[in-house]
Formats: structure tokens, C-alpha cells, sequence
């Protein structure tokens, strides 16, 4: 088996909102946005220990998922994970079903969705995957746009969903719809979740 491989798949890329501010003491809390979080740990209402919680219960529905999805590949990095897979079909799932548990978690992310070039080393060890390729820039460009809990793709991503899967395509495409950014106007192709 080569070690680094490329193919054509779809990647997902998912950022939880609001870390950076968290993490640098940029936010004013109450002691009920901690307890949730901090008291089933016994921890100190910090803004350090509220993260840490949060990315724990990150990875703990990545770690669920995982089990579901066996064609799908996920590293996570801190705050955020890509997910990706040649079947373009188990990544809209997984980004449905990552985006809907998440939210009734208490997480709030946003993420970009993709599908071309991926690259990607075929070694498991304990520091994990790693993936680049358009597919993968793309997708984590696009989640850069986003502004709240949403998931946009590139304008092409139905297409290619219809060319691999035109009965699941059918069903899913109200789900791809444009967005319009209201900070700046630009339109961007959204995927409702």
C-alpha cells in the first residue's frame, strides 16, 4: 500500500464557534454558562476548563460518529476536524448528523463542504491523519466565510453529489440553497442540515 494517496472525494471541514474568544478571555460568562459545562467535572468556572469540557464533548461526537460512519476518516485539530471520504454521499450524512448533535449539545459550529482533490497519507498512528488537496482548502476556506451555525459548499458540490448518487441527490437538493452574507451582501451556496 502507498503511503500517501490521491483521489476525487468530499471533504467536510468543521470549526466550533466562538474558542478563540473563549480561550482569550474575550467573553463575559455567568456562573450558569459554566455549571453545565464544569460542574459534572467538579472543575473551577474558568474559561479554560469551559473549553476544555466543550472540546472534550467535540470529540466525544466525532468519536461517536466515527463508529457510525465506517467510510469516513476524521482528525481532529483542537477546535476543529476534517472529515472526509470518496463517498460523497457519507459526508453530507455525517455533516447532517455531526451539525444536529453538535447544536443539541450546546456547540455551536460552522463548516465548509467539498468535494475534489484530496490527498492524504495512509498510516494511522498516534498523532493521526493528515489530509490536503483543493478539496480540503476549499473546505476550510469556506467555513472561513460563514457567519454562524451553518455548513457552505462550493457552487459545485450538487453537481458532483448528482454525479455519484442521483437518487440521493433527488431527495437532498432543497437542502442546497443559496445564502446571502448579511455583513457584506455577497452570496455564497449554503447546505441546510
Amino acid at each position: 500500500m502507498e503511503l500517501i494517496s490521491k483521489y476525487e472525494g468530499a471533504v467536510f471541514f468543521v470549526d466550533i464557534l466562538g474558542m478563540t474568544a473563549l480561550t482569550n478571555n474575550k467573553m463575559t460568562l455567568t456562573a450558569e454558562d459554566y455549571s453545565h459545562w464544569l460542574d459534572q467535572h467538579g472543575k473551577e468556572y474558568t474559561d479554560q476548563y469551559l473549553a476544555a469540557s466543550i472540546l472534550a464533548e467535540f470529540r466525544q461526537i466525532l468519536i461517536g460518529l466515527n463508529q457510525t460512519f465506517e467510510n469516513v476518516t476524521i482528525t481532529q485539530l483542537s477546535d476543529c476536524a476534517f472529515v472526509w471520504s470518496r463517498n460523497i454521499t457519507d459526508i453530507v450524512l455525517f455533516a447532517s448528523k455531526f451539525m444536529t448533535t453538535a447544536i443539541n449539545s450546546g456547540i455551536l459550529c460552522r463548516g465548509g463542504l467539498t468535494y475534489g482533490e484530496i490527498i492524504e497519507t495512509n498510516q494511522n498512528h498516534e498523532l493521526g491523519r493528515f489530509i490536503v488537496g483543493k478539496a480540503v482548502t476549499d473546505a476550510a476556506k469556506l467555513e472561513g466565510v460563514a457567519k454562524g451555525a451553518r455548513v457552505l459548499i462550493d457552487q459545485e458540490f450538487p453537481h458532483s453529489l448528482w454525479e455519484q448518487d442521483k437518487d440521493f441527490a433527488e431527495r437532498t437538493i432543497p437542502l442546497f440553497a443559496p445564502f446571502t452574507n448579511p455583513l457584506d451582501y455577497t452570496d455564497y451556496d449554503e447546505f441546510k442540515w
